[in-house]
């Protein structure tokens, strides 16, 4: 469970990378945030400037996210695990990524062939196995290395 230092600090750090790139915007500290994870914590930003925050396919938003993990971590001298949204592009995402593993692990169960995903990132990714987990008829695991890594689902063994 967070704090509300640890929500302070977020907060802080999350207002002065903003305000260095001069982007206006509101910031909301979530707790409870993914529904298989009581621990989870999302710093939801809302901002009219969400294309600069959030770049081509979330890269601007990864690199959002690394850079204040980075300064948070130093500030609280810990590890503080948590999610960066922009205009709730993430929970689109993330909800675009649990109906394709539910479709694709259905296609697995009729067909019985495996299926291989595309590359994913590594948040993608857990929810793909996270989903095949709760899944006694198949099993997923991830192949490849670096950008091209990706999920393959398959009947279970």
């Amino acid at each position: 469970m967070i704090t509300e230092e640890q929500k302070k600090v977020l907060e802080e750090v999350t207002q002065e990378i903003l305000g260095k790139l001069d982007v206006k915007g509101n910031i909301f500290i979530i707790t409870n945030a993914m529904p298989d994870d009581d621990d989870s914590v999302c710093v939801q930003i809302q901002s009219k400037d969400s294309r600069y925050l959030i770049g081509k396919s979330g890269s601007n938003l990864f690199a959002l996210q690394h850079l204040i993990r980075i300064i948070v971590s130093k500030r609280l001298e810990e590890r503080l695990n948590f999610v960066v949204d922009v205009n709730s592009y993430i929970e689109n995402q993330r909800e675009d990524i649990i109906d394709q593993a539910v479709n694709t692990i259905a296609e697995v169960e009729k067909t019985g062939r495996s299926i291989e995903l595309s590359p994913m990132n590594s948040y993608e990714r857990r929810l793909i196995h996270i989903k095949a987990s709760k899944k006694d008829s198949v099993e997923s695991e991830s192949l490849g290395e670096g950008e091209e890594r990706r999920v393959l689902i398959k009947l279970a063994k």
